[in-house]
């Protein structure tokens, strides 16, 4: 799942025009169990040749799309998939759903990461039945797109439609509170490993968790020469995984976890780490990122009131 939190960051600096809530205008969702929250993120020219990355000035160069959409009443999103359009699905490089109004728990800078999928794409991200992630009316909820293009012609006009599942609070359904929770070890995310190096990359600070809960999620992410990503929880190792790679250390996609039985036991004031380690063989530099998707949910669904489930 490529995180790339430097585009949270840019946002506001690469707004390529505003999205559109399709279905805008529809009536209250008053009285229904569930619905889908459409929006599609403005058309944008993908030229030829568009790399994902400059790994000489380290940072992404991929073309960057955002639309809006603002929830018409309380309740809770449940699930994320995506249609890809005017571009082939290998070219969107990754997509962000973020709730504005609140600030990142780990990278307060930016927006809250609500869900994340890169090149390691699924049919949709979901929380745990009977889990979802509150929001208010009035929330705005932001999609962001980013595409490459490795072949020798334009895309003139690529854009990204998300879909969210959503339990309006109307319903008289009650979801537990998800805490979707992204680690970077940089809020910018890239960053470049040498030829013939070995690089070891640590989160600057371990993540405090704020409740009791479990986690329910692992969704790991690394690049080409990764060897090894370590998850810890007080500081003693919990996951040790690597991505699935080529003979060669070509990245072929980094694995997600569903945890069993009940989840990883969290206390209040309980530390996660993450560490991920690179060894590049090759002569020239490779691009390098070293973050993880986790879920946490309370230890009981009624525990922890929406306020304090998000930051």
């Amino acid at each position: 799942m490529t995180k790339h939190q430097l585009l949270l960051s840019m946002t506001g600096l690469v707004l390529l025009g505003t999205g559109w809530l399709l279905g805008a205008g529809l009536p209250s969702l008053t009285n229904r169990s569930e619905a889908t929250l459409v929006a599609t993120t403005a058309p944008v020219l993908v030229p030829a040749h568009t790399k994902p990355s400059d790994l000489v000035a380290v940072k992404m160069t991929t073309v960057m799309t955002t639309g809006d959409l603002v929830v018409s009443e309380d309740g809770w999103i449940t699930s994320f998939s995506q249609t890809i359009n005017g571009a082939p699905e290998s070219e969107l490089r990754f997509s962000w759903i973020f709730d504005t109004s609140q600030h990142d728990p780990y990278c307060p800078a930016s927006p809250r990461v609500v869900f994340v999928m890169s090149l390691e794409k699924v049919p949709d991200v979901s929380f745990a039945p009977g889990y979802g992630y509150f929001v208010k009316k009035g929330t705005k909820i932001q999609i962001l797109g980013g595409f490459a293009n490795f072949s020798d012609h334009d895309y003139p006009s690529a854009s990204l439609t998300a879909r969210l599942t959503f339990t309006p609070a109307s319903s008289g359904k009650h979801l537990g509170n998800a805490y979707p929770l992204f680690l970077n070890a940089l809020c910018d995310s890239l960053f470049v490993v040498p030829p013939h190096k070995t690089v070891v990359k640590n989160l600057p600070k371990p993540f405090t968790v704020p409740f009791a809960g479990r986690i329910v999620l692992l969704a790991s992410h690394a690049h080409d020469f990764a060897k090894e990503i370590s998850l810890t929880l007080n500081g003693q190792e919990i996951w040790n995984t690597s991505p699935l790679h080529t003979p060669d250390g070509k990245n072929l996609g980094n694995p997600e976890y569903w945890t069993p039985f009940n989840g990883v036991a969290l206390k209040e004031g309980d530390t996660l780490g993450l560490k991920e380690t690179y060894v590049n063989p090759t002569d020239n530099p490779a691009a390098a990122m070293s973050s993880m998707y986790i879920q946490i949910v309370p230890t009981s669904p009624g525990d922890g009131a929406v306020t304090g489930m998000q930051m």
